[in-house]
Formats: C-alpha cells, structure tokens, sequence
C-alpha cells in the first residue's frame, strides 16, 4: 500500500539491494533495512495526523469478540447467548 504515492528511485535501490542480500548475509540485510526505515522516516512521505478511537459496548452474553484494526469486530467470530 502506498497511500501517498511516494516515489524514491535512491531508496527504491536501497529497497532491491536488501532484499537481495537477505538470503545470503541477513545480517547486512537487516542492516540496510533499518537504514531503508531511517531514510524513509527522515523523507516523511506519509505523517499520521489523528488516531483513531473505537469504542464498542458488548452484552454479559457476547462471547468469542474479536477486533481487527483493519476490519473493526469480526463479526463472523462473535456468539451470543
């Protein structure tokens, strides 16, 4: 996902090389990759600007509740009494 259609051709290449690297010497692959979050973080292409809150009230009678940031209740998994 890349909401904020942000393009980097230099971190692109970072991007490719760690990947690479990762079969063959993870640890300079796990180097590379936190350089890759540092530059990202440093370009800021995405800043949250709010967070969000959900707040759900449930019966003594529901059980199973399961909650997925992405998708709010499963409401598949709930059961009630």
């Amino acid at each position: 996902m890349n909401p904020s259609f942000f393009c980097s051709p230099a971190v692109d290449r970072e991007m490719a090389r760690a990947r690479g690297l990762q079969a063959s010497d993870p640890q300079a692959a796990a180097k590379l990759w936190a350089k890759v979050d540092h530059d990202l973080t440093d370009l800021a292409p995405w800043v949250a600007y709010a967070t969000g809150l959900e707040v759900e009230f449930l019966s003594r009678r529901v059980g199973n509740y399961q909650f997925n940031p992405q998708l709010a209740t499963l409401l598949g998994q709930l059961w009630v009494k």
